[in-house]
């Protein structure tokens, strides 16, 4: 069973892609939701079954819900504390 630590993130929601069966996201946040930012994780299931990082996403609070586009494979729609919705492009690297 293949296992990806968080670090410093506690995982609330975790999907798996409709389009690509080994592409998977998990929405994270810090201090168990109750204070800190959150950490969108695109992750992947190699042919050898091991899960790797293939990005993050960061935003100032909290992600507690994830979900892919049924219509366009590089888009995800997280749901964070603050109350706001965001739209990512999983293909398009963030700028920090």
């Amino acid at each position: 069973m293949p296992t990806f630590l968080t670090p410093n993130r506690h995982g609330y929601s975790v999907r798996f892609s409709p389009f690509q069966a080994e592409r998977l996201v998990c929405a994270t946040s810090q201090y168990f939701g109750l204070a800190g930012g959150g950490t969108l994780f695109l992750l992947e299931v190699t042919p050898e079954g091991n899960l790797v990082e293939l990005d993050t996403f960061q935003w100032g609070d909290g992600l507690f819900d994830v979900v892919w586009s049924e219509t366009d494979a590089n888009v995800v729609v997280s749901a964070s504390g603050d109350g706001v919705l965001q739209l990512w492009n999983v293909s398009c690297p963030q700028v920090e």
